[in-house]
């Protein structure tokens, strides 16, 4: 399993401190993402120690807990079509279909 270089720490940690994310390319930890990546400031997200920065997946989701693009979302998060990203619950007027993330 990969680090990110956590230089708070100085150390090679899973995951970053809450005011930066991991970017999967060069293994840092940055306080922004390069202009083909995107973020998410949510606090499900940050209070995770998670916070990916995530190349744009196209028809895929960004799955901001494992850094991936993905079609199906990691368990407890759903895929939302609007803006091809995995949330922890859906949107008021929209429902997920268990089973399917």
């Amino acid at each position: 399993m990969y680090g990110y270089a956590n230089d708070v720490l100085k150390i090679c940690a899973p995951g970053c401190p809450t005011d930066l994310f991991a970017d999967p390319l060069t293994h840092d930890c940055v306080a922004d993402c390069y202009d083909n990546q995107t973020n998410d400031t949510h606090d499900w997200f940050r209070n995770r120690n998670t916070g990916f920065c995530v190349n744009d997946c196209g028809v895929m989701f960004k799955d901001f807990i494992t850094g991936d693009c993905v079609d199906k979302c990691s368990n407890g998060y759903w895929g939302n079509k609007a803006n091809m990203t995995c949330i922890p619950e859906c949107v008021d007027g929209e429902y997920g279909y268990e089973g399917t993330n």
